[in-house]
């Protein structure tokens, strides 16, 4: 089995779609703890500029980042389903 575990052809040796929930995962836990630590910040300097300019920045990230993850997920999933008909239709066995 080796480092790679038994999918040598993936990243790490993980199944697919792993490696790429684990960055998000981690994109977002980020992106939320110093989101967190701004708005408690904000909150006590009551500081007008980081409630206008940093908060907007930082959720408008963490929408791209979470859009970017399910898009990609979708789209895998398509070309997937539509390889396992090809492969049916062919008569191959699983």
């Amino acid at each position: 089995m080796g480092f790679c575990g038994e999918h040598t052809q993936y990243p790490c040796g993980w199944p697919p779609g792993t490696v790429r929930a684990v960055v998000t995962i981690m994109i977002v836990g980020i992106v939320v703890s110093v989101l967190t630590g701004v708005l408690i910040y904000a909150a006590i300097t009551q500081n007008t500029t980081i409630m206008n300019v940093i908060i907007p920045l930082l959720s408008n990230t963490l929408t791209a980042v979470v859009s970017f993850y399910f898009g990609t997920r979708s789209s895998t999933k398509k070309e997937d389903d539509e390889h396992e008909m090809r492969r049916l239709n062919a008569g191959v066995p699983p």
